[in-house]
């Protein structure tokens, strides 16, 4: 991160992270994911939301953040799903890391910079890391009791894939959603 002649901070010619936040019609949610990403401790990212087309207002609020914070930007397209939104960022990305998070999540202020660390530390092609589920009073508490995204018990590692994949099978501790993944691009698109 750099500093222009106000102090104010701006991005590298290239950022570090790419942040890919597909949208469609969350605009209750929106501010509080997109400021979520805006607020992280480490700067040198970009976040690039697609709209995947909302209905709602959610593309009014997009442009509004992406007016205020050149780290963001906007795409829009035809609804086709939060995994051809997810491609769309892929395929415009140009951190060396990316990150899909869901427009009704919320980051901790370290989370980009701690995954981010990891990565660097100790060379791995991803981190994964566990969720907690919020409710807001929208959904019954006894449905959103059943979404449980913490690994207790599993200790921090290190571990080749498979050796990973198997232990957290064998332990019934095996996520997949893709927004508890922070993963080096070039192993993404070299595995396709």
């Amino acid at each position: 991160m750099l500093s222009n002649e106000n102090g104010s901070k701006i991005m590298k010619n290239y950022p570090e992270i790419t942040v890919v936040m597909p949208v469609f019609n969350t605009v209750a949610y929106l501010d509080s994911a997109v400021e979520s990403v805006l607020c992280q401790t480490f700067g040198n990212f970009e976040l690039l939301a697609i709209n995947d087309g909302s209905t709602d207002g959610s593309l009014y609020r997009l442009e509004q953040w992406a007016s205020k914070d050149p780290r963001m930007r906007v795409l829009s397209q035809e609804n086709r799903g939060a995994s051809a939104a997810r491609n769309v960022g892929i395929s415009q990305a140009k951190g060396n890391f990316i990150y899909f998070m869901d427009s009704d999540d919320i980051l901790n202020r370290d989370a980009l910079g701690t995954c981010y660390e990891y990565c660097r530390r100790d060379q791995v092609d991803f981190v994964f890391f566990d969720a907690e589920t919020l409710n807001d009073g929208t959904f019954d508490s006894a449905l959103v009791d059943k979404f449980n995204y913490k690994r207790t018990g599993i200790e921090s590692m290190i571990m080749p894939g498979r050796a990973t994949f198997e232990k957290l099978l064998k332990s019934s501790k095996f996520f997949s959603p893709v927004w508890l993944l922070f993963i080096d691009l070039n192993f993404l698109r070299k595995i396709g």
